[in-house]
């Protein structure tokens, strides 16, 4: 499978532009892709993080360094020097290239400013606690370029770009299969995790824990006590699809009022349930231990604009667990 290499080519510019010219011609011939600061408005601090970004993409790096420092970013240190040091803190390989005479460059192209001369000078010395060539000429450059770079790329296999087309036949099948695979064994994984209790759960009041329920009913109001799986038992299936919480509180009201353990004042209020109704206090309390302990959850179905109610549905786990909960074993 052929892939086209990138390199970011990175170097002052006015006073380079033939030496960039033969890097980049060498590079087009080695059937690699350049990049560099062409793209970029290199006195725009807004542009680092793009120049970042496409050092990141690259498989390798160039710099070149003639007899200037460059421009300045805000940080007071120039953007060549500022790619070089941060392709060797991304680990991209890199190879550095400098002019073997640069005292005998013409002054135009040669840094004037005397503090700049300092930072230049700094940078040299960085660049040259690791290897570097030197060149004397544009030609001289391309072609030390070209056969440094065939060595690199034969040492430091990098992951390069491919046509999307090339991916053909067998080898893409394989790539395909095993991405089917891979994803196969993350849904189970998913659904595995979808069907079990969310961390922490083991601490709460569950199963045949009981709670007190207060209510309000026909002329008198009082408090009885169900259990946790009573509870949900009482208003999941009324979640097998989802419901506002009016409707939750009115199933939870009907359906709990059988659980007031004196006879005659359950059979009072059942004959009055239209007007019976669970405190609101103990319903929010009921609707949020459900949802700790990962039975129901918020519904994020879309509705319209005049919808404002809050609906709530079972969890893949609620589903579960009601469905264990309420099932008719053999008997």
């Amino acid at each position: 499978m052929k892939k086209k290499h990138q390199v970011f080519v990175s170097s002052t510019y006015i006073d380079l532009i033939e030496e960039r010219k033969e890097l980049v011609q060498a590079l087009l011939e080695l059937d690699c892709i350049p990049a560099g600061m062409e793209m970029f408005p290199a006195s725009n601090e807004d542009q680092w993080s793009l120049i970042q970004r496409v050092i990141d993409e690259c498989d390798y790096y160039v710099l070149i360094i003639g007899n200037r420092y460059g421009s300045l970013g805000d940080d007071g240190i120039s953007y060549t020097e500022k790619e070089y040091d941060y392709a060797i803190e991304k680990n991209v390989p890199t190879l550095a290239f400098m002019h073997s005479e640069p005292e005998e460059l013409p002054v135009k192209h040669s840094e004037l400013d005397s503090g700049k001369r300092i930072k230049l000078e700094e940078f040299r010395k960085k660049v040259q606690r690791k290897l570097v060539k030197y060149y004397n000429s544009p030609g001289d450059l391309g072609g030390k370029v070209s056969r440094a770079l065939i060595q690199l790329i034969s040492r430091v296999d990098r992951p390069g770009w491919v046509r999307g087309d090339s991916l053909a036949g067998d080898e893409a099948r394989d790539i395909i299969e095993k991405l089917r695979s891979e994803n196969e064994v993350l849904l189970q994984k998913l659904n595995a995790i979808d069907t079990l209790p969310p961390p922490g759960t083991t601490n709460l009041a569950s199963g045949d824990f009981e709670f007190t329920i207060s209510y309000e009913g026909y002329n008198h109001s009082g408090n009885f006590n169900a259990s946790w799986d009573d509870i949900f038992r009482a208003v999941g299936p009324l979640l097998f699809n989802e419901a506002t919480e009016p409707q939750m509180r009115k199933e939870l009201s009907e359906q709990l009022v059988l659980y007031i353990e004196d006879e005659a004042e359950r059979n009072h209020h059942y004959t009055n349930k239209i007007r019976f109704k669970i405190d609101s206090d103990s319903f929010h309390q009921i609707k949020t231990q459900l949802r700790a302990l990962g039975l129901i959850k918020l519904s994020d179905k879309k509705r319209g604009i005049k919808d404002t109610a809050t609906y709530w549905t079972l969890t893949s786990y609620g589903d579960q667990y009601l469905t264990t909960l309420m099932a008719i074993p053999k008997s």
